[in-house]
């Protein structure tokens, strides 16, 4: 092997996600368009802009729950097309705006990532994560009808989880929960981050929790990167004035 490939190989392994001319449309309308950006390992990332500029659309991309119609992604260096969709969600996890939580009861949830994984339950770890996120672990034996909204959401966290993914990819997650619900999760996601180094990228809507999150903002608009750059010069004086007038709406 030629030391131009090598070092090609070491760097997109450093790029944990690689999006190169990503163009998504859909009956006719374009979502988004040659969006193309680097996710290094480890990194924790804010993804912010007015809704239907694609950012939803974006985060799903890299999941494989949708498809583009032009460009490439590429995971740990492999073209995620050519990844099994099962293996690829074993290592990004993917938290849905509004919960859902399936079967009958909650342990149903938890269970199920590691029998679709062939591993052995970590009672240690399920415990673990519970008491991080507040709950008790009698409600593994609840129904999840009977779980509050901001009960479901955290399951739904814990269950994205349970194969300690390198990826979470978290979808506007604390949109419908009370202040109270919001700060857990938030400090449960940045506990997680720091303890297990994992990557994450936060689509988030509020000004304040992307202050509070992410160590890099990107910025969507009409479904192209608007702008790219540490949170702290994103929220800077010296904001581009869409970006202010976003903020300050």
């Amino acid at each position: 092997m030629g030391l131009t490939r090598t070092l090609y190989l070491m760097r997109e392994h450093w790029k944990m996600i690689n999006v190169e001319d990503i163009s998504v449309a859909r009956n006719h309308q374009t979502i988004l368009k040659e969006i193309t950006l680097s996710f290094k390992e480890g990194e924790f990332i804010n993804i912010m802009g007015p809704s239907g500029s694609g950012k939803s659309t974006f985060l799903k991309l890299l999941n494989g729950l949708e498809s583009f119609n032009g460009g490439v992604i590429r995971y740990d260096g492999r073209d995620i097309l050519e990844i099994d969709p099962i293996d690829l969600r074993r290592e990004v996890g993917y938290v849905f705006q509004v919960p859902y939580l399936f079967g009958e009861k909650v342990r149903e949830n938890i269970e199920y990532p590691i029998k679709l994984g062939k591993l052995e339950l970590d009672e240690d770890y399920v415990t673990e994560m519970l008491t991080s996120l507040n709950l008790k672990k009698e409600i593994l034996d609840k129904k999840c009808k009977d779980l509050s909204g901001g009960e479901q959401q955290r399951i739904s966290l814990l269950r994205s989880l349970m194969l300690r993914p390198k990826v979470l990819l978290l979808d506007e997650i604390t949109s419908s929960l009370d202040p109270i619900n919001t700060k857990l999760v938030e400090e449960f996601i940045k506990d997680i981050y720091k303890k297990y180094h994992i990557t994450i990228i936060l689509v988030t809507h509020s000004v304040e929790q992307a202050k509070r999150m992410g160590s890099r903002t990107v910025f969507f608009k009409e479904g192209t990167v608007f702008m790219d750059s540490t949170t702290e010069e994103f929220f800077s004086h010296q904001q581009k004035d869409f970006i202010k007038e976003f903020i300050e709406s």
